[in-house]
C-alpha cells in the first residue's frame, strides 16, 4: 500500500476490512494483511477496533446507508484502487453517521485498555479439555489439540492445530474471532466448533451465527451448516451435528477423506495411522467409530473389506497401503 492510499492505520484497516470483505480475496493479498498485523503495532490495533466494528455492522446491517456501501464493497467488479479506497473511507463515514461513534484519522478512537490483553496457551493431551474463560466463554478442545487465547479489545483464539468447540459468551464490544491456517471465524454469541485440518479449515455452526473470512471468501453460517476451506474452494454442508460428534465420544464421518479419518482417529491413544498411498489417501470414506479404540477399529474395517492392506507396524503406527 502506498501512502497516498492510506495515511493512517486506521485508513489502511478501513481499507483491509474491505477487501477482506469481498466475494473473493486474493492469497497475495490475505498473506499481505496477515504481515501487516504482525509487524504494524498501531495497524494491529487498528485492526483489532475494525473487528468491533465487524460486529456493529451486524447489528446496523438494515441501515440503508450500510447496506448500499457493503453491496458496493462486495460487487464482483474490477474497480480500480483508488475506488475500493473510496468505498473504505465512505463506509467509516457512514458508520459515523448510522451509530455516531467518536471516529479518530477517519475511523475510531483507541480505547484506553487497548493492548493489555491477557494471552495464555492452552493443550489438551490424548483426551478432550474443557477450558472455562475468563470472559465467560468456554473451549472444549479436542485430544492432540492447542490453542493460544489472547482476551483483550478482541477476544482472540489462534488454534495451532487440532479442533475445539467454542461456546461464546456475549459481549457485543468484544468480537471472539478464532483464526487457523489464514482463516477467521468471527462469532455473534454463538457455538461452534473449528478444526484445523492438513489441507483445510473446517467450522461446524450448532448455534447462532458465525462469519468465515476465508482465503477463497466470505460466507455467513446458519445453525446446522459446516464449511471446508482450502486454498482454492470452499464447501458447505449441512452436517454439524456429525462435524461435532466427538463432544459425546464418537466420530462420524460422511464422504471424508480418508487421510482425514486417519488423522482424527490418531488423535486418540498411542496409535498413529499413516496412509502411504496417495490415492487412499484422497478417497472419499463414511462410519462411525468410538474414539476409544477407532484407529483400531478402522483399520480392522480396511482390511476386511479389502480397501487397505498393513504394509508396516510398530508399536506406535500403523501404515497402510493399497
Amino acid at each position: 500500500m502506498s501512502d497516498n492510499q492510506a495515511k493512517t492505520p486506521a485508513d489502511a484497516a478501513a481499507a483491509w476490512y474491505v477487501r477482506s470483505h469481498a466475494p473473493v480475496m486474493p492469497a497475495d493479498e490475505r498473506a499481505a494483511l496477515d504481515e501487516w498485523i504482525r509487524n504494524d503495532a498501531a495497524g494491529k490495533q487498528a485492526w483489532a477496533q475494525v473487528g468491533k466494528l465487524d460486529v456493529m455492522l451486524e447489528q446496523i446491517g438494515e441501515d440503508p446507508a450500510i447496506v448500499a456501501l457493503r453491496d458496493a464493497a462486495r460487487a464482483p467488479v474490477a474497480a480500480p484502487a483508488s475506488r475500493r479506497w473510496m468505498i473504505g473511507g465512505a463506509l467509516a463515514a457512514a458508520l459515523v453517521a448510522a451509530i455516531g461513534l467518536p471516529f479518530a484519522s477517519g475511523l475510531i478512537e483507541q480505547s484506553p485498555d487497548q493492548g493489555t490483553a491477557t494471552s495464555r496457551h492452552y493443550a489438551a493431551a490424548a483426551s478432550p479439555r474443557s477450558v472455562a474463560l475468563p470472559d465467560g466463554s468456554t473451549m472444549l478442545l479436542d485430544a492432540r489439540s492447542a490453542a493460544d487465547v489472547s482476551l483483550g479489545e478482541v477476544r482472540a483464539v489462534t488454534l495451532a492445530q487440532g479442533r475445539a468447540l467454542f461456546t461464546v459468551a456475549k459481549d457485543k464490544a468484544h468480537p471472539f474471532v478464532v483464526s487457523t491456517n489464514g482463516d477467521s471465524v468471527t462469532a455473534l454469541g454463538t457455538q461452534f466448533s473449528v478444526e484445523r485440518a492438513k489441507r483445510e479449515t473446517v467450522v461446524a455452526l450448532l448455534e447462532g451465527s458465525v462469519r468465515v473470512v476465508t482465503r477463497a471468501g466470505t460466507h455467513k453460517l446458519q445453525p446446522g451448516e459446516t464449511l471446508r476451506a482450502s486454498d482454492t474452494h470452499v464447501m458447505l454442508g449441512h452436517d454439524a451435528e456429525a462435524a461435532t460428534s466427538w463432544r459425546s465420544g464418537r466420530l462420524d464421518f460422511s464422504a471424508v477423506p480418508l487421510a482425514d479419518v486417519a488423522a482424527s482417529l490418531s488423535r486418540y491413544g498411542s496409535t498413529r495411522i499413516i496412509i502411504a498411498d496417495r490415492d487412499l489417501a484422497r478417497q472419499p470414506y463414511s462410519g462411525s467409530f468410538t474414539t476409544d479404540g477407532g484407529a483400531d477399529a478402522l483399520v480392522a474395517a480396511l482390511v476386511a473389506t479389502r480397501a487397505a492392506r498393513v504394509a508396516s507396524k510398530t508399536s506406535d503406527t500403523i501404515t497402510l497401503t493399497r
